[in-house]
């Protein structure tokens, strides 16, 4: 959602949606302590949201 059509237009509000699906080599690349290792653990697979707000000045 933006002020206007116009691709520079601002203030910006984006909402996204990511899903991701990885290998089990990618997975085990993961070290232990890795923010990835924490929050997928052995699953192949995640998703993430967000809500993104842009302004220029």
């Amino acid at each position: 959602m933006s002020a206007a059509q116009e691709a520079s237009s601002r203030p910006t509000i984006r909402l996204f949606v990511t899903h991701a699906i990885w290998d089990e080599a990618a997975r085990l690349s993961f070290s232990d302590t890795s923010r990835l290792r924490q929050v997928f653990g052995d699953q192949l697979s995640g998703t993430s949201v967000g809500l993104q707000a842009e302004a220029w000045w």
